[in-house]
């Protein structure tokens, strides 16, 4: 097979530099070594900087661990594809990658060849994609220079244009506040050169009036829940409620007393704060190491414009929340004097045990006082377990993740109820997800889901051979999604709209009420959702989806 040729053009002519370095062979290097088949002798460069390798008439650069990175087109990679024209940079030197000479080039063609650019929007899976595809004569005439930085700035413009659109993507779709975070986050390091970079909110803590919402390092080996940064600047940023930019940090005569700048060798920072109608809810905090990638207004711009639509969001999901909260409680106040009058019948119903077992004391007649009692005991137990629901339904929980194998905590609870299943001749069948590995998770919480469906479902098969599935497979969406059905009573068409009400029960007198409203409420506490699918004397489906995220701390120091 022909080995396929390719050129690195010097965007930025030197003295020390080439024209054009000639791609050739399957594997190229590049460096500040002259041992490398492309050598940049500058000290932006490592000595054995990235390579390029030819797979199937296809070229891929791949960083070696470089100190200053490789960027392709603005972005940061550790692997990518070359397509014509893209702009690759090696410490400060910057190449645009070609599949023709550029001496070729200029001895075919006399006159220069206007910039074409062509931009391509599609819609996949929902969310919006822009990529742009830009051809552009290098010949060195008169102007080239500017006519390149020009095609940098609109290489750069779309891909930011591109990142504002998946973030309005994110803001619309994204109902939990730490996985919207994460997204967020994870899109400015797409586009930004930062090393680390954090999002905190604003708490009622006046201890601690900043908590690390969502924390992430580019270096993998770095403690992704942990992050130091300046008090100073932290403060400076939510105080005077102004956008923060250092190019570099170490010589800023504004942070002179942030000492944690030198010790985590800080070169540049952009600190973002977070206000919707005209208070602060948090900032968004990035940095480098690299000088040559030092951030620039036009990257201040850019953050800013994040952070004024992610404040908006972060507050309207605030207020959800809010009138989720005010909703239940008033759904409680609505309740509880049906519950209260339900209550009392049972005490009166008690109390007639008592009289009753009174006399059948009185007339020494054992078997009687049996009887008597278990009228009692049934009526303190139902008391018992609506009280204790309607606690659990009111207060709000203490949510703990900790690793979980979800599909062992799925195998247990099932072999809990292998008695129940037993006495009613139900086949329990299980189909997990392999692929589901041990995570973080709240197990508590999960575990009560799971027990209250499991009852659910086992009180509404009253057939000769019953049947119950429970399903679980993990989504792309990092989320985990279980199904729960059977082939019992099913649910009446008018009545699937209200199971999730506190209180309302198909189960007649057996039933409290707040079963599935507890499960619903552990469910989206948790950032999940919870649906249902019915048919009248055939089965019911539940299907709940919950995300599975990461827990972070946060440390603030001004060293």
């Amino acid at each position: 097979m022909t080995q396929e040729i390719a050129y690195l053009r010097v965007v930025h002519q030197h003295p020390d530099l080439p024209p054009e370095f000639k791609i050739d062979r399957p594997i190229v290097t590049i460096g500040r070594h002259p041992s490398n088949d492309i050598t940049l002798p500058f000290s932006s460069v490592s000595r054995f900087h990235s390579r390029i390798e030819v797979h199937n008439n296809r070229f891929y650069i791949i960083d070696l661990n470089s100190s200053n990175g490789t960027y392709v087109n603005g972005r940061r990679i550790t692997q990518s594809a070359l397509s014509d024209g893209d702009i690759v940079i090696f410490g400060n030197i910057e190449l645009q990658f070609s599949r023709e000479s550029l001496v070729e080039k200029i001895g075919r063609e006399e006159d220069s060849q206007a910039t074409e650019v062509e931009i391509i929007t599609t819609q996949v899976g929902g969310q919006t994609e822009i990529r742009s595809k830009i051809n552009v004569d290098s010949t060195p005439l008169p102007g080239a220079e500017a006519e390149c930085l020009d095609r940098n700035t609109l290489i750069r413009a779309h891909g930011r244009l591109a990142t504002l659109y998946k973030l309005s993507d994110i803001l619309r779709s994204v109902s939990d506040e730490k996985e919207m975070l994460r997204r967020v986050l994870s899109l400015i390091f797409d586009v930004l050169p930062a090393d680390r970079g954090a999002i905190l909110l604003t708490t009622n803590d006046k201890a601690k009036p900043l908590r690390a919402a969502i924390v992430r390092h580019r270096d993998a080996t770095s403690k992704p829940s942990e992050i130091a940064v300046s008090e100073t600047i932290v403060n400076r940023c939510i105080n005077e409620r102004v956008a923060i930019l250092s190019s570099d940090a170490l010589t800023d005569t504004r942070f002179d007393a942030a000492e944690s700048i030198v010790q985590h060798e800080i070169r540049s920072i952009m600190c973002v704060p977070l206000i919707v109608q005209n208070k602060v809810v948090g900032l968004i905090h990035v940095d480098t190491r690299e000088s040559v990638q030092a951030f620039t207004e036009e990257d201040l711009a850019f953050l800013t414009s994040i952070a004024n639509e992610l404040a908006v969001s972060i507050e309207h999901l605030r207020l959800q929340q809010e009138f989720i909260c005010k909703e239940r409680m008033a759904a409680i106040g609505e309740t509880i004097t049906s519950i209260a009058h339900s209550i009392k019948n049972l005490l009166l119903l008690s109390r007639g045990g008592c009289e009753l077992m009174d006399k059948s004391i009185r007339q020494n007649s054992i078997e009687s006082v049996k009887d008597c009692w278990g009228v009692i005991k049934r009526t303190l137990d139902k008391i018992s377990s609506m009280v204790r629901d309607m606690l659990e339904y009111s207060r709000q929980r203490r949510i703990e993740y900790r690793e979980c194998d979800i599909n062992e905590l799925i195998r247990s609870i099932c072999a809990s109820f292998e008695n129940e299943l037993k006495k009613k001749n139900i086949e329990l069948e299980l189909d997990l997800d392999q692929q589901i590995q041990s995570r973080k998770l709240d197990e508590d919480g999960l575990h009560r889901v799971l027990v209250n469906l499991l009852v659910n479902a086992i009180e509404s098969i009253n057939r000769p051979q019953g049947k119950i599935l429970v399903q679980t497979s993990l989504l792309p969406t990092n989320s985990i999604m279980i199904k729960v059905s059977d082939n019992g009573i099913g649910i009446p068409e008018e009545d699937i709209s209200k199971i999730f009400y506190p209180f309302y029960s198909t189960k007649g007198a057996v039933g409290t009420g707040l079963g599935l409203p507890i499960t619903q409420k552990i469910i989206e506490e948790l950032g999940g959702k919870i649906e249902v699918e019915s048919v009248r004397n055939e089965g019911t489906t539940f299907t709940v989806t919950v995300p599975l995220l990461e827990t972070s701390c946060f440390d603030v120091n001004d060293s």
